[in-house]
């Protein structure tokens, strides 16, 4: 499927460009904090990022087929 190419290419993206910039960030929460690599919030967000344009794409190609 389309989708999952976009997640994967999002996912490495966001990884590569978390792993270039460095350091981390912290969340604090009511029970504690912890600190989360900018590496793997670049991951997430470029899976989520991926997985978005991966859906318009196959919404798109969908509406063509009906046509």
């Amino acid at each position: 499927m389309i989708t999952d190419e976009f997640i994967l290419s999002g996912l490495i993206l966001g990884v590569l460009i978390g792993a270039f910039i460095g350091g981390s960030i912290g969340i604090a929460g009511f029970f504690g904090a912890v600190g989360v690599s900018l590496t793997v919030v670049g991951g997430i967000f470029g899976a989520i990022i991926g997985n978005r344009l991966g859906i318009e794409t196959d919404k798109k190609n969908i509406k063509r087929k009906q046509r």
